[in-house]
């Protein structure tokens, strides 16, 4: 896979929108860490991870809900039970 700054400007080149979730703060136990990245083009082909399960789908839906609207958006997400993650952290 070629690396990020690569990848970004390939699709800059291409003029191809695309979301770019990054996670900027991590409080307790998460899946990820502080740096962890992802692409998200608007045909949902995604490049990198945050981790996983729940926490992943839904900053994808986020991302794909914020290319739609040509926003950018910043979000926290608390793990736990209820997210069915188990973390017990915090990932923003």
């Amino acid at each position: 896979m070629l690396n990020w700054i690569e990848l970004l400007n390939d699709f800059k080149t291409k003029r191809e929108p695309i979301a770019l979730v990054t996670v900027t703060k991590c409080l307790g136990s998460t899946p990820c860490a502080v740096g962890s990245r992802m692409i998200i083009t608007k045909n949902k082909k995604i490049f990198g991870t945050i981790g996983g399960g729940k926490l992943e789908f839904l900053a994808i839906d986020e991302a794909l809900v914020s290319l739609k609207e040509n926003r950018i958006v910043e979000i926290t997400y608390t793990l736990g039970p209820e997210f069915e993650q188990c973390c017990g952290g915090k990932g923003f």
